[in-house]
């Protein structure tokens, strides 16, 4: 798979991806099964896993079916963070 680069700051709480940006990622992102959240904060809490959860469902909305879902933290060595990152088909960079 090619590599593709998206930059967003923010998606809508009532149209989600938005109509293009979902025929652009059903396009695109066919197939994904692997993803992996990068939060700003680099941690994991309670906010973090809300926007993560909120994600993944925008994503099987338009049939981008994510069955593995890892989220990078601050904890994790260097060694398993390149490994995460290299088996994922998206890395989601998220905000603060």
């Amino acid at each position: 798979m090619k590599k593709l680069t998206y930059i967003f700051s923010g998606f809508s709480t009532t149209e989600h991806f938005g109509k293009e940006v979902s025929q652009i990622f059903e396009k695109d992102l066919k197939g994904c099964e692997n993803i992996i959240f990068i939060p700003g904060g680099m941690g994991k809490d309670e906010k973090t896993d809300k926007y993560v959860n909120t994600d993944v469902e925008w994503f099987r909305e338009i049939g981008i079916n994510i069955k593995n879902i890892d989220i990078l933290d601050i904890g994790m060595s260097n060694e398993t963070v390149k490994e995460k990152i290299n088996s994922a088909d998206i890395v989601f960079l998220m905000g603060d």
